[in-house]
């Protein structure tokens, strides 16, 4: 015997009534549990048994020091632990692992006492205790304890809340699907919940597709990536993750288009890329303003800076983070730690990290073999995923890089579990066949594939609209087609030309981007500052 269960005493407490028949149904569970109830101690009982440690006294921040003062307690009696920094739980814990036998609890924590739901964990998990009907039992206290609490558990309660095993990032489910304790720290069948895969602006193909089959209703693999755009966009709108109903009618609404149409992203770089041409700089309040009219306009994901730049940049992409709510916020980063560092400051969504592709850039640029540079490449996307957040990779100079260095390259990062994948033509020589072929080359391999065009040959916004048809989920734009040396790929152009498409759909109207460049004209007046170079 470990736990003495407050939960009725600390429900009387906070004025709730409980039948006699309430309290005989909630024994009746405990004792299933192999747990006792106790009845209302009096003030002096209480007094006696209750314990208060400040977390302020912990030495050296081994909280086993805090208990030396008063080992000589019983270590049979139920002791009750209260602080009021919220942290009864640890302390409770703390003392069954220094030999303590029991300890009072309350479902839920409730009265600010340990939970017992979680001591419970801990136990079952240490091998200190075992209760075989507890998976069963455990779904009935928490309906039984909502009862007579009038109201809700928290939905991200620890051990018992209803989310705590609901998946929505696209990594994750991934990682459960191959092995559950990858994301799991116990079977939720412990505890008689449940895996639920949620549908949301952080699903991947792979699990929305899943979703659809545990829904009874199968997406064809190859149009996955069609069903994801309808849920991101969905999700983009609603400010929220999907409920099965709304995921239904995106099931629905997949079955409702045509084949040969489908729905492309867009990724907008103008913080981040078009603001490499030479002689603009935007202030944070400036891309702030920039980053809230694209979301507006219904642009799926900005790219909002490189934090290594520094200080400045870091409280911008803060700052757009923290204003942003619908769209997806990233940064671009080299691979290198300090850039993985800089940017997890920032709490984006998305961490790009950029692998150059090409001969010429691994080795004249970086002085790197490919092994050296999968290896750089290793270690900074195990920093992003360990901090976290979700990683995309970018193959840089993709248009000029050998189909055998590619091939090579596109084994490797099989290994590396990576879901997002940038092809940029960095010096803008892919023409719009290439580039096609190369989308249909690597769609088979799994990746979901976004286009980075650079306009070098005028040829930006074709080469982007040719790799979307060819099956590329995102395509990279920018405002007025700012970027470094002949730009980007222009977001109203691009637009536009897809409007005039019956095979391609945005999530942006040709009306909404005209007033997005519209409004930004002023800060990107490209002979503006061509003009002030030449002077």
């Amino acid at each position: 015997m470990y736990l003495i269960d407050f939960t009725l005493p600390a429900l009387a407490a906070a004025g709730r009534v409980i039948s006699p028949a309430e309290a005989g149904e909630w024994r009746g569970l405990l004792g299933r549990l192999g747990l006792r109830q106790v009845r209302d101690p009096g003030a002096a009982d209480r007094a006696a048994l209750k314990i208060e440690i400040s977390f302020d006294r912990c030495p050296g921040g081994d909280l086993r020091g805090l208990f030396l003062g008063i080992r000589p307690f019983p270590l049979n009696r139920p002791v009750i632990f209260s602080s009021r920094t919220g942290q009864a739980t640890a302390l409770a814990l703390t003392w069954l692992e220094q030999g303590g036998l029991l300890a009072a609890a309350a479902f839920n924590g409730e009265g600010a006492l340990p939970g017992l739901e979680e001591l419970w964990l801990f136990l079952h998990l240490s091998g200190r205790a075992r209760w075989p009907e507890a998976p069963a039992v455990w779904p009935e206290l928490r309906k039984l304890y909502q009862r007579l609490a009038g109201r809700s558990i928290p939905a991200t309660k620890a051990v018992i809340g209803p989310a705590i095993f609901a998946v929505e990032s696209g990594v994750h489910v991934d990682g459960l699907a191959k092995e559950p304790s990858l994301y799991e720290p116990f079977p939720p069948e412990l505890v008689g919940a449940e895996r639920y895969l949620v549908a949301g602006r952080h699903s991947s193909r792979s699990s929305v597709g899943r979703k659809s089959r545990m829904a009874g209703r199968p997406c064809p693999p190859e149009r996955e990536a069609e069903l994801l755009s309808l849920v991101q966009a969905l999700a983009l709108r609603r400010g929220r993750s999907l409920t099965d109903e709304e995921f239904e009618a995106c099931l629905a609404g997949l079955g409702r288009r045509a084949m040969s149409r489908r729905t492309v992203r867009l990724v907008d770089t103008t913080l981040r890329d078009g603001e490499q041409s030479p002689g603009l700089a935007f202030s944070p309040e400036t891309k702030v303003g920039l980053a809230l009219l694209l979301e507006g306009a219904g642009v799926a994901q900005i790219e909002a800076g490189t934090p290594a730049m520094g200080d400045l940049e870091v409280s911008a992409v803060t700052a757009i983070k923290e204003r942003c709510r619908r769209a997806v916020i990233s940064t671009w980063n080299r691979m290198k730690p300090g850039d993985i560092v800089a940017s997890c400051q920032c709490r984006p969504d998305i961490i790009h990290v950029c692998l150059p592709a090409s001969e010429r850039q691994l080795r004249q640029k970086l002085g790197l073999s490919l092994e050296e540079a999968l290896s750089r490449l290793a270690e900074c996307l195990d920093l992003v995923k360990s901090n976290g957040f979700e990683p995309s990779l970018g193959l840089e100079d993709v248009s000029r890089a050998s189909p055998e260095l590619l091939s090579a390259i596109i084994t490797r990062l099989r290994d590396f579990r990576v879901e997002r994948l940038r092809l940029s033509d960095t010096v803008g020589v892919m023409t719009p066949s290439r580039f096609s072929d190369l989308v249909r080359h690597l769609a088979p391999e799994g990746f979901c594939l976004e286009v980075h065009a650079h306009n070098d040959l005028g040829l930006a916004v074709a080469n982007s609209f040719c790799a979307a048809l060819a099956g590329a989920d995102y395509v990279d734009t920018t405002l007025r087609g700012v970027g470094e040396r002949a730009g980007n790929c222009a977001f109203q152009s691009f637009v536009r030309l897809a409007a005039t498409s019956a095979r391609l759909v945005t999530a942006v109207s040709q009306e909404e981007a005209a007033g997005v460049e519209l409004a930004a004209e002023p800060l990107l007046g490209r002979e503006n500052f061509f003009e002030s170079l030449l002077h």
